[in-house]
């Protein structure tokens, strides 16, 4: 597995939510073949929980890369997304 690279994947997901709870251009999103998913998720997190997601990820993604146990930084990561969820 590549989990930065899946990381990515994911963090490219929370773009597309926030992009498209922005009014930018549909053409700025990555998934626009999930435009609906992308609309229905963007009317469950704020742009707070969006920004807070976001860093969640990033930071799994810098422990990863500096060899912190790849299991503990993503459960850690998902369990404090899943507190944003407001």
């Amino acid at each position: 597995r590549n989990l930065p690279i899946e990381l990515g994947y994911l963090l490219n997901w929370f773009r597309d939510i926030l992009i498209f709870k922005l009014g930018l251009p549909g053409s700025n999103i990555i998934n626009a073949d999930r435009i609906e998913d992308v609309k229905l998720w963007a009317s469950i997190y704020s742009f707070d929980d969006l920004e807070e997601v976001i860093a969640k990820i990033n930071t799994a993604h810098r422990l990863i890369e500096q060899h912190v146990n790849p299991k503990i930084a993503l459960e850690v990561m998902l369990g404090e997304i899943a507190k944003c969820k407001r």
